[in-house]
């Protein structure tokens, strides 16, 4: 069945995809895309206990978050409109917390008990706060910050920056910080002269802008100064350590998507989700649960206020937003103690939790006392993404349902380039991937072979279906037998096989010698064991070119199987 009422040629591909899929939401998806009722696409809900759920979730989701459906939204309004109700939403639940704080012990033991467990396990996580301990990881993210915009905001310049941006608050820290740095030190004095207050622009605060995030909304983000990111970074860094001493490892996902899966089996895991929880983290909050010099150290480094896109200059409630260095640590920090203290306080049958960001897993017997708890203070659960009955979890990107996964495709993208064919063919086998990765269920073929017909034979880079555990971007996932790679010895001594391989790559650009000469000194300077987020080099211009890459083990896409009738 090909569907041709539509005029976008990605959307054509998805009609066609979910018509052979043939599920009854599939079909509806199908029928809008036909008549053009785009918006009618974003409001499906599939029933987690049909027998064709999986069919049913990928026709609901995969156009979630494309920013090219015809909906007539403004999606930078509707982010910065929910922006600014949060702002708003937390000078009340502020008020409420304080109202109700000292008659807890009497309408709610249970949460009151709750509030002092967590004062008690973040002040003994914490203990003293030491900006020594914090300069180990002082460093500048990927992202743009006030004065340099996202194509120019790499190490080198950021360092070589002239005028760094600070806030007022935070500009005795930066002094302290160039300082620590004679290089950089040396650098500004040869402009401006020996007094450092001269070496800096003083600033509001930062600067929030919206970066896409869903089919009806973009997500709104701020933008830090300079020095303020410098230092934030180091804060994160320390809380993100303190988090690994309890078992909440940052750097992975792994145990979230496992706990998930074993919620979709057992029902005795629950999944949460909270909507825009970093936004709605408040200053007042902050300064309950965290020890009076790390909320000082929060403070100093803060932007207390905002410039939105329209030029008006707001004062933040909140502590801060995704963009600054240690909004996502210091969320999970107040997250952990949360869940932690309901579970010991009910102590269900299954104690294990785990917690990413505001992806929580916690026994669906403590759901009901957790919610309570992050209700007042100012949080709410997003009922979309949160799973406490049925036979379905969500959580770090995984969903499951009765332990299998059925994750679905997001489209952002249109399907239009080589690269982005090369994801669709990849991301089609993977969701097609059936029995134990021993099956492809064919009934995505037909849209398999349409896209990978559409490539010229010579352009066609074949090689393993997942590199490292991760699904390839950079090739096209075929079986063994259909790629006949070389067998290879490699220089390392591991015998393996050479494919092709589409990869991006980046001529080397014009480096700021001073700014990267002043990265070395402030990275090696620190530790110089330790890796750092920031590119040590200016990239030029990028290009696609194919290139033969190396794997020592060969995971290939399944063959096609005929899973259905």
């Amino acid at each position: 069945m090909t569907v041709t009422a539509c005029n976008d040629a990605t959307l054509r591909s998805i009609s066609d995809l979910l018509a052979d899929v043939g599920s009854p939401l599939a079909l509806c998806v199908v029928a809008a895309l036909k008549s053009g009722n785009h918006l009618s696409l974003l409001d499906l809900t599939p029933d987690s206990e049909s027998p064709t759920f999986r069919d049913d979730y990928l026709a609901s989701e995969i156009l979630s978050k494309y920013p090219y459906l015809d909906l007539k939204l403004d999606r930078e309004a509707v982010a910065l409109g929910k922006f600014k109700e949060i702002e708003k939403s937390l000078v009340s639940s502020d008020l409420n917390l304080k109202r109700c704080w000292s008659t807890l012990g009497k309408t709610r033991a249970d949460v009151h008990w709750v509030f002092h467990s967590m004062v008690r396990k973040i002040q003994y996580l914490l203990s003293d706060f030491d900006w020594r301990v914090c300069e180990t990881f002082f460093g500048f993210g990927p992202g743009a910050t006030v004065s340099l915009p996202r194509a120019k905001a790499y190490a080198p310049n950021k360092f070589g920056n002239l005028k760094p941006t600070v806030t007022q608050s935070c500009l005795d820290l930066a002094i302290a910080a160039v300082r620590s740095n004679p290089s950089w030190a040396d650098h500004l004095g040869s402009h401006y002269g020996q007094d450092p207050f001269l070496w800096f622009t003083i600033v509001a605060g930062n600067k929030v802008v919206t970066v896409p995030k869903s089919a009806k909304t973009d997500r709104t983000i701020a933008i830090e100064p300079d020095l303020n990111m410098y230092l934030q970074k180091g804060i994160g860094g320390v809380l993100r350590r303190k988090l690994a001493r309890v078992g909440v490892d940052l750097s992975s996902q792994l145990l979230n998507q496992q706990l998930a899966k074993e919620g979709s089996v057992s029902g005795t895991l629950a999944t949460v989700d909270l909507s825009a929880a970093s936004d709605s983290v408040s200053m007042h909050v902050i300064e309950m649960f965290l020890p009076p010099d790390w909320v000082d150290a929060i403070k100093a480094t803060r932007s207390s206020r905002g410039r939105l896109p329209s030029g008006e200059l707001i004062t933040y409630q909140k502590v801060s937003s995704m963009g600054n260095g240690f909004t996502f640590e210091l969320e999970t920090l107040l997250f952990w103690a949360a869940v932690s203290s309901c579970i010991e306080y009910l102590e269900p049958m299954d104690r294990r939790f785990a917690v990413y960001g505001d992806d929580l897993i916690i026994s669906v017997d403590c759901v009901g006392l957790l919610l309570d708890v992050l209700g007042l203070l100012g949080f709410t659960p997003n009922a979309r993404k949160t799973f406490f009955s049925g036979s379905f979890r969500e959580s770090c990107g995984k969903h499951f349902s009765k332990g299998d996964d059925v994750t679905p495709i997001y489209l952002r993208e249109k399907i239009d380039t080589l690269d982005r064919k090369i994801w669709w063919l990849n991301s089609l086998s993977r969701w097609s991937t059936c029995f134990n990765g021993l099956a492809r269920d064919d009934v995505v073929k037909p849209s398999w072979d349409r896209c990978f017909n559409s490539i010229p034979a010579s352009d066609r880079p074949l090689g393993p279906l997942y590199v490292s555990g991760q699904l390839s971007g950079t090739c096209i996932g075929v079986p063994f037998d259909t790629a006949l790679p070389v067998l290879r010895r490699s220089r390392h001594g591991l015998d393996g096989f050479l494919y092709r391989a589409r990869v991006e790559v980046s001529e080397r650009g014009t480096s700021n010698s001073i700014g990267s000469l002043i990265l070395f000194l402030d990275r090696y300077g620190r530790d110089p064991f330790r890796p750092r987020c920031e590119p040590s080099s200016i990239p030029g211009r990028r290009r696609w070119r194919t290139i033969w890459s190396f794997t020592p083990q060969w995971q290939e896409a399944a063959p096609w199987f005929t899973t259905r009738g």
